[in-house]
């Protein structure tokens, strides 16, 4: 990795758990628990909005190939 990225730490129902904001280059990152970590440009987390609690979905895409990722903020209902 040649540049700073943002981490998305998630649990298998999707749950955020934690996150890393900006991760310089040559570090390493782990969680405890995490089923799945995301990486993203620097600076997505912010602009998006996301905290630790918020659940992720990812499902297919209609008519167009790769997939969506949708989310619910915590303490939102959901439905």
């Amino acid at each position: 990795m040649r540049f700073a990225i943002d981490l998305v730490y998630a649990r298998r129902d999707g749950r955020i758990i934690k996150l890393r904001r900006s991760m310089p280059r040559n570090r390493m990152s782990a969680a405890l628990g995490a089923f799945a970590v995301i990486e993203l440009p620097a600076g997505t987390i912010e602009r998006t909005g996301l905290i630790v609690g918020d659940v992720l979905e990812i499902r297919p895409s209609d008519g167009a190939p790769g997939l969506q990722a949708w989310g619910t903020h915590a303490g939102e209902p959901q439905g």
